[in-house]
């Protein structure tokens, strides 16, 4: 079914609307997706900084510091 009609009362008048049926956009695998080099970059710094602050607040955490 490509198209579709309803009527629609407006007031006393009656006015004809189409609507269009749209297939949903289809998805690509999530593999198939390159990823941004600034992507990248932002990851690799933020798993840096988990190595880097993991141990000191591991220390504050046992020291139940505020």
């Amino acid at each position: 079914m490509s198209e579709q009609a309803v009527q629609a009362i407006v007031g006393n008048e009656q006015a004809e609307v189409s609507w269009e049926v749209v297939s949903p956009p289809t998805k690509k695998p999530a593999g198939a997706r390159a990823v941004p080099k600034w992507e990248t970059d932002a990851r690799d710094c933020v798993r840096a900084a988990i190595r880097r602050h993991s141990k000191p607040l591991t220390d504050l955490i046992a020291r139940d510091a505020n």
